[in-house]
């Protein structure tokens, strides 16, 4: 399977040249998501506590609280804070520029998505030595329909899965080399990964697993590696402390207050999850498996199963020489432990797996290794490892194509493991995002100059920002929830247009009839309705 060097490096500048491009024709088509502005917020919070700290005066009209009566302060900012200072310097801070903002803003969680992605093929690489296989893994990777919607908008989950896959390669480098920059840049991006999630602590625990194993297996070494796993550790802590201005006045305490905050986090509105709607810290602990399970492409789980399996076929082979194995047991290791442990603990988790989103670089890594099992390892006939070879082609092609029929929708994928209806047993468009569509129909079929909206949540409103400044001008969006559309006299929900995507309400009523409809694979994620209600 391999190629000659000189076709492999092209391979490699045509592969990420063309993703280059597919973002580039892409991050101007997502919606504003739930989490957006509340994101931004966090930097908004941060940046008036470093101005306050350099001696500047907040303005007390601007109605920013206190960093530590906030309610969100212990949300990382190594992602946002930048963010925010790059706007204010372009000045897309205005009303007027506000589609400008979250263009910028996609673009740039696209970038950081696209870094991320170069580094896992590294990793892939120097491990499996196949620079095709290397190549197939991140297409892989790149054509997960959830994870690549989500790389245009998602500021948490998947801007910490790049980190986390660029804080991989450094792991790997590290454990197996124990070169003193390669633990520095370990440290650095595994304190950005914890920033971001504070599961990233699972990388120094691992780097100082395998350190341990050097010490007791390497006599002559234990001085260096002790003193290295010392500086290591060190510099996390450092690190984390410095890209973290919430955790400058009281590190400890502060830091324990995260931690406690993300095994029993504040959400406990009810999700629908198997045909129930469960409050989030009831659902069950296998909830982010069976997510994982009916949203991830079926041949990616195969091969995941496959190369599980030769992983641990290999190491209970040779248990003595367990430091022959790192690489593969460090990605099996990332990517079932984090469910163990959430399962464990019953942390609360809602949204799909997102919140473990950090943990797919490993998981594709596993499937590639399952894919070199199959290819390479394997006695199989030519003609069976030639029908898996088109099996998984026309099957990957197929994912791309689904991807490309629904753009920019793939953050409702679900594969045929999902049980039937969809819209009956789980969550559609959480985020949000197709309010945007919703107005954008809205604006276009409609020309009076005044038009009153109501949308079923507040992503409905946020997405007013989406549009151009002569649609804006138009078009008034408040959110009404289902619950305070109860208490209101029929007058009060008097409009020209109801929008939703049905989350927390099954249907649209008092409004009747439907306009318009936006569907994926059969299931609606968001109406249009007539806002006259007939008495």
């Amino acid at each position: 399977m391999s190629i000659p060097k000189r076709a492999d490096k092209w391979a490699v500048v045509v592969f990420f040249l063309g993703y280059f491009l597919v973002g580039l024709l892409s991050f101007r088509d997502y919606g504003i998501s739930f989490d957006e502005l509340v994101n931004r917020a966090n930097a908004v919070v941060s940046a008036q506590y470093l101005t306050e700290l350099a001696g500047i005066k907040a303005d007390a009209s601007n109605n920013i609280p206190k960093l530590h009566q906030y309610r969100d302060k212990d949300y990382g900012v190594v992602f946002e804070l930048p963010l925010l200072l790059a706007e204010k310097a372009l000045r897309l801070n205005t009303d007027t520029k506000s589609q400008t903002l979250f263009y910028f803003r996609h673009f740039c969680t696209f970038l950081v998505f696209f870094v991320g992605v170069f580094f896992f093929f590294l990793t892939a690489y120097r491990w499996l030595k196949n620079t095709y296989v290397a190549l197939v893994g991140t297409a892989f990777l790149i054509l997960t329909p959830r994870i690549f919607a989500e790389s245009f908008y998602n500021g948490k989950d998947v801007v910490c899965l790049a980190f986390f896959m660029i804080a991989t390669y450094f792991l790997i480098e590290f454990v197996r080399y124990r070169r003193f920059w390669d633990g520095v840049w370990l440290a650095f991006f595994t304190a950005v990964s914890i920033n971001m999630r504070p599961t990233g602590l699972i990388l120094p625990v691992v780097a100082m697993g395998w350190l341990v194993i050097d010490w007791v297996q390497i006599p002559a070494l234990r001085r260096p590696i002790l003193r290295l796993g010392a500086i290591q550790l060190g510099l996390v802590v450092v690190f984390t402390v410095a890209l973290w201005p919430y955790l400058w006045e009281n590190p400890i305490a502060h830091f324990g207050q995260v931690l406690q905050n993300m095994s029993k986090f504040r959400f406990t509105f009810p999700v629908l999850f198997l045909g129930k709607n469960t409050p989030a810290p009831q659902l069950p602990r296998y909830y982010a498996i069976v997510y994982v399970l009916i949203t991830t492409p079926i041949v990616y789980l195969l091969l995941w199963v496959v190369g599980g399996f030769r992983i641990i076929q290999n190491t209970l082979k040779d248990l003595r020489n367990i430091g022959i194995h790192r690489e593969s047991i460090t990605f099996l290791g990332l990517s079932v432990g984090p469910f163990v442990a959430v399962a464990l603990l019953h942390s609360v988790l809602y949204d799909g797996w997102r919140q473990l989103y950090f943990a797919y670089g490993a998981f594709m890594l596993v499937a590639m290794r399952g894919l070199v099992y199959l290819t390479d390892e394997i006695s199989l006939s030519r003609g069976l490892k030639t029908s898996l070879a088109v099996v998984a082609s026309f099957y990957t092609l197929y994912i791309g194509w689904w991807m490309y029929q629904n753009h920019p929708h793939q953050n409702v994928y679900f594969n045929t493991l999902a049980p039937k209806p969809i819209a009956s047993h789980f969550e559609r468009d959480y985020w949000g995002l197709s309010y945007r569509q919703a107005l954008e129909y809205i604006a276009s079929h409609d020309n009076r100059p005044h038009l009153k909206v109501i949308a079923n949540l507040k992503p409905g409103y946020l997405n007013q920002m989406m549009l151009n400044e002569s649609a804006k001008k138009r078009i008034h969006c408040e959110h009404i929830t289902p619950e305070e559309r109860k208490q209101k006299k029929v007058s009060e929900l008097e409009c020209d247009y109801f929008i939703t995507e049905y989350r927390y309400a099954p249907s649209a009523f008092p409004y009747e009839k439907e306009l318009y409809s936006i569907e994926v694979d059969g299931f609606k994620i968001m109406s249009v309705f007539d806002g006259k209600i007939k008495k």
